[in-house]
């Protein structure tokens, strides 16, 4: 059992890891994006965070995974990003670690599983990562809090290490004092979770995929502050293709869910394949649909990954396409595609996005080198 304990400071976002860029002094400008740029921690190379949460538009935490008990947030306050130390507490497991943040807009960051030192951006600290779940697996992409005392995590059970049966997804709840597991009801086959966002107390939506024969479909389900219950969710426009080299193919996933009300959640994915077509589905309380998205112009397939709604009317994804990075802008009619700031280098990605209002938003990614960071100020 754990409490949470309070850690006065400035609000912040977490980066998580994957792979890196090291950004240079100069900030290029495309669309109302620009590059900020972002050290590599001491002693990691291509450290990239895969994950960002922001509580105001000057305090934002990107986390990211490390070796040993020593791990590493990424602080934006307004102007640079420096890098931040956190101690990752003992019986958190051994190999690639990553605390995981989640910050509340306009209160503060929480982190779970590390000592955050004062100043780093994190305002509350749970001293415990939930119990079932396999950390090896985990991210910041996997926790949500609606506020200190109520968060929802979930990842991979540890009790299904050793078996021969595919790992099944274990939920848990932090009630300001422990964590518990949540039952959740099961669909088809290797179902798994990929996000979760939990705009109140009494609501969250997790979204993810499970297996069907030649390919996934989507998985949603929602809690309602008692339990959890399967939403239907639409699949993407087309079918199944097999791929040369894989094996079963995607239909479609969803990747990253963002929820600014109960009633407004936008989950983002792909459909169609490894490098198919970007897919978005909107959640207005009663039912799923499928948005229509633009794909990039000249080019032939997108993946979303990640989504932030500041409202209802004012959300941004960002994803990948062939030529890099891109992101995409939902002002409650349509969606449109911006062109981002990043650099053209080799395998750069964008992975992440937090929104703390509907015209401030920080993305982050990796690139060849160390991380990628981008800011969006509500310019088209």
């Amino acid at each position: 059992m754990g409490r949470v304990v309070c850690r006065c400071g400035v609000f912040a976002v977490v980066i998580a890891v994957l792979a890196g860029w090291l950004a240079g002094p100069s900030r290029a400008v495309a669309s109302g994006w620009s590059v900020e740029p972002m050290p590599n921690p001491p002693g990691l190379v291509d450290w990239g965070p895969t994950s960002v949460s922001c509580a105001a538009p000057r305090d934002c935490i990107a986390d990211g995974i490390a070796s040993g008990p020593v791990g590493a947030v990424a602080h934006w306050n307004g102007a640079n990003w420096s890098i931040e130390p956190l101690e990752v507490l003992a019986g958190t497991g051994s190999g690639a670690l990553t605390p995981w943040v989640s910050c509340i807009p306009h209160l503060g960051c929480v982190v779970v599983g590390a000592d955050a030192p004062r100043g780093s951006g994190v305002r509350w600290s749970i001293p415990s990562f939930p119990a079932s779940i396999d950390l090896s697996y985990a991210s910041s992409g996997s926790l949500s809090c609606a506020s200190p005392i109520a968060c929802t995590a979930f990842g991979f059970s540890r009790l299904s290490e050793g078996k021969s049966t595919p790992p099944n997804s274990v939920v848990e709840r932090w009630n300001g004092k422990h964590w518990t597991i949540q039952p959740t009801p099961t669909v088809g086959h290797n179902g798994s979770f990929d996000a979760v966002s939990c705009p109140s107390v009494a609501t969250c939506i997790l979204v993810g995929s499970y297996s069907v024969p030649g390919g996934s479909r989507p998985l949603t389900e929602r809690w309602n502050g008692t339990r959890w219950s399967l939403l239907r969710s639409p699949r993407g426009p087309s079918g199944c293709f097999i791929e040369a080299g894989y094996s079963p193919a995607f239909c479609s996933e969803l990747r990253h869910v963002s929820c600014a009300t109960p009633v407004a959640c936008v989950a983002v994915g792909d459909y169609g394949g490894s490098f198919g077509h970007a897919l978005t589905e909107r959640w207005n309380g009663k039912k799923w649909s499928i948005q229509r998205t633009p794909r990039p112009p000249g080019r032939s397939g997108s993946i979303l990954s990640g989504v932030s709604c500041a409202s209802a009317t004012a959300c941004t994804a960002i994803g990948t396409e062939p030529g890099g990075p891109f992101a995409e802008r939902w002002n409650g009619t349509r969606w449109t595609i911006q062109r981002t700031a990043s650099p053209a280098s080799p395998g750069a990605v964008l992975n992440a996005v937090s929104c703390p209002t509907p015209t401030d938003c920080a993305a982050v990614g990796s690139q060849s080198g160390g991380p990628l960071a981008e800011r969006w100020t509500g310019h088209s």
